[in-house]
């Protein structure tokens, strides 16, 4: 019986260490801005996607584009 606690007891440590180190990371992403660069970068890469979609659409009617996405 001594065993199992033992695992339990060393698998909740490890559950809150991981918690701890989590809220950690996080703490310091925000006050590093690291979040607020994250959601530039995410915004800035939705926009490329959006670029890409339509080129992909364009592709057909324009041999410029797909000669630009053939190049990509």
């Amino acid at each position: 019986m001594e065993v199992v606690g033992e695992s339990v007891l060393s698998a909740g440590l490890q559950f809150l260490f991981g918690k701890l180190v989590f809220l950690e990371l996080l703490n310091f992403a925000r006050q590093e801005g690291v979040i607020a660069e994250l959601e530039n970068l995410k915004e800035k890469l939705m926009m490329i996607n959006e670029v890409l979609d339509k080129a992909e659409e364009k592709q057909t009617t324009k041999p410029s584009v797909k000669n630009w996405l053939d190049n990509l």
